[in-house]
């Protein structure tokens, strides 16, 4: 939750501009790797992926929901390592 609240802080605060140079960046990929009747297409999806990740709630619970779930399979993983080792006598 503290990720979802710091990307928020970020974007909207520390770099407003951050959104611009990304899409920015992501534009000129797609014209320099996609062929020319396909662009458009991209453009527009990039386009509808600009104005939903606009959205500061949006942000929030991608990121959050993001960490969770990166939090979920450490601990799975975790779990899972320490459930197969032997308990060392004391």
């Amino acid at each position: 939750m503290t990720f979802g609240l710091f990307d928020i802080l970020y974007t909207e605060v520390l770099n407003p501009s951050w959104a611009d140079e990304y899409f920015g960046y992501q534009i000129e990929k797609i014209k320099a790797s996609t062929s020319a009747d396909q662009v458009e297409q991209k453009l527009l999806k990039l386009q509808k992926d600009r104005e939903m990740f606009s959205k500061p709630v949006f942000q929030f619970l991608l990121m959050a929901a993001t960490v969770y779930i990166i939090g979920l399979i450490v601990t799975i993983i975790s779990a899972l390592t320490l459930r197969r080792s032997k308990p060392v006598a004391a």
